[in-house]
């Protein structure tokens, strides 16, 4: 019955007290505010009441729950005690985005609990009121990410022996490598959002062999640095420690093991690391690198799919080896010294998916090859010395949602296969240019949200099928993807708004708004009134061109200024 609406006033149905056989009940968003926990079967195995707007003080009895979701809730205050005493059998609760602020004793002392995940994320707990968590000697899962933790680590938490899974990110704890003595099973550990002294002694060994460590925006005490003790951990697949403040180079003692390394937002120097041949996920934005890009790249780093190195002080050219990594999906290597002409050497990229080579000094033209890209969605080629024409055969990549040429010194016409080819397109700036003639034909583009074209040469009137534009005929809905640990991939745009350059760094922003600019060009004639159709519209810039006539009345909240 998830997502059911039950009746004029929603509330739990009474006829399922009549349910002696049920074993499991799904109410999940389905509008109830009042529980009745007498009128359930005490027979449930399994009740999921999750994203609804119960309050919950229930004393009920549920000899053979094993899975009690509560999620998304109006639960507040504390927990009832002995909950756990109600519930001999449960193995998983979860509790998460409430306003619990206390939970203490859990369970009677010298009573076992099978408890064995238990998700209290989001919600207002403070540290002092855990101290009943040691008695859960069966749990394997615990979340406490997003509270009001302060302080030091409870110490019922330390005493875990069998935890699998620690999730304390978002807190304000401060923490010591000494707190993780005992937790011998320990797999995955996010301390994300918290403050970490490093244990000074370097006989310290964990107790423990760690799959996944998320230390992203921690406070690295006494001075930011790579953690020794992540020598010892030789299974380690997934390292975060972006934004910690670190300045040294990259350790050759990394774990060889590594599939997933997040570093950016530091300030590391030094050499790019190519001891890490298991390597799928590289992420090194906004720190101090310098040099040349590493020239071998397929080869020391075969698995490679996603590899971030913008915002940097790399210098050089772009090795081909980086065409011939065939696993690559998304390469950007955007804010740097980059010089030279993009290579022409990517008709086997085959998995390519975004190519951010902008703001750095690349000269030439678009390579042919770039047109083998049939999978590409986004390429950005914006702030170069780039010239001649747009490639005709860049109109096979049909796949594309951002187009971004902005800011070089392409000639000629605007393709008008761009309105008949690539029919995904989102976002298209070629603003900055010397492109002349008319505006082609675009109206046709489903989904096009971003149009710049300022900045050009372009002639003629605006064309009135301009307010055919059906993606901002409405306010737009955001839509993003998410990699599968739910770490979201941004994708970086240069846009002009209200005279401004901004730049863009966050995809749900860039997602919502909604832009044409056709400023500074020889553009002339009346302003079209079909663009008052355009309701989604946040940014027309028309200004800087031989326009004439009364400004549209339709069109008066969003026009920035004509002439």
């Amino acid at each position: 019955m998830d997502f059911c609406q039950i009746g004029p006033t929603p509330q739990f149905p009474n006829w399922l007290r009549t349910q002696t056989t049920l074993r499991q009940l799904y109410l999940s968003s389905a509008g109830i505010k009042d529980m009745f926990f007498d009128r359930l079967s005490s027979g449930l195995e399994y009740l999921d009441l999750s994203n609804n707007e119960i309050t919950y003080d229930a004393q009920q009895y549920f000899p053979n729950l094993i899975m009690l979701d509560l999620s998304n809730n109006s639960l507040s205050g504390h927990l009832p005690p002995k909950i756990l005493n109600m519930m001999p059998r449960l193995k998983y609760l979860y509790l998460s985005n409430n306003k619990i602020t206390e939970v203490i004793d859990m369970i009677l002392d010298g009573h076992p609990s099978s408890l064995e995940q238990l998700d209290l994320s989001y919600n207002s707990l403070h540290g002092s009121q855990l101290v009943s968590f040691g008695n859960l000697s069966m749990l394997r899962s615990l979340d406490l990410g997003s509270n009001n933790m302060n302080g030091m680590l409870p110490e019922g938490i330390k005493r875990l022996k069998g935890l699998v899974e620690l999730f304390l990110d978002n807190n304000s704890l401060s923490l010591s490598e000494d707190d993780l003595t005992n937790l011998s099973s320990l797999k995955y550990l996010d301390i994300s959002y918290n403050s970490i002294y490093l244990n000074k002694s370097d006989d310290w060994i964990p107790p423990f062999q760690l799959n996944t460590l998320l230390m992203g925006f921690c406070q690295i005490l006494p001075i930011p640095q790579f953690p020794k003790r992540l020598r010892t951990q030789t299974t380690l697949s997934e390292l975060y420690l972006s934004n910690t403040g670190i300045k040294e180079t990259i350790p050759n003692w990394l774990p060889s093991g590594l599939q997933y390394l997040d570093l950016s937002d530091n300030k590391i120097t030094g050499e790019i690391p190519q001891f890490l041949p298991k390597l799928k996920y590289l992420f090194l934005s906004n720190n101090s690198f310098s040099g040349n890009l590493p020239p071998r790249i397929s080869d020391t780093m075969p698995n490679l799919q996603w590899f971030d190195l913008s915002t940097n002080n790399m210098s050089g050219g772009i090795p081909f080896s980086y065409c011939r990594s065939s696993n690559l999906e998304k390469l950007r290597v955007s804010e740097n010294n980059l010089s030279g002409e993009v290579p022409n050497c990517w008709k086997n990229s085959s998995n390519l998916l975004l190519l951010d080579l902008s703001s750095n000094k690349l000269v030439g033209g678009v390579p042919d090859s770039l047109c083998n890209l049939q999978t590409l969605e986004s390429l950005h080629l914006s702030h170069n010395n780039l010239s001649g024409p747009i490639p005709h055969c860049l109109k096979s990549c049909t796949e594309l949602s951002t187009l971004d040429l902005g800011h070089n010194n392409f000639i000629g016409n605007i393709p008008t296969w761009i309105g008949e080819s690539l029919l995904y397109l989102k976002t298209l700036s070629l603003r900055s240019n010397a492109f002349t003639g008319s505006i082609p034909q675009l109206s046709s583009l489903p989904s096009l949200r971003i149009l710049d074209l300022s900045s050009n040469n372009l002639s003629g009137t605006i064309p009135q099928s301009f307010g055919d534009f059906s993606a901002l005929k409405s306010a737009p809905t955001y839509q993003c993807c998410y990699f599968n640990n739910e770490t979201l991939y941004e994708e970086d745009m240069w846009l002009f708004i209200k005279g401004n350059e901004i730049k863009y760094t966050n995809s749900r922003q860039l997602s919502i708004d909604t832009l044409i600019d056709l400023s500074n060009n020889y553009l002339s004639g009346n302003i079209p009134e079909e663009l008052g159709n355009l309701h989604g519209l946040r940014s027309l810039n028309l200004s800087g061109n031989y326009l004439i006539g009364q400004i549209p009345r339709s069109i008066d909240g969003i026009i920035r200024g004509a002439s």
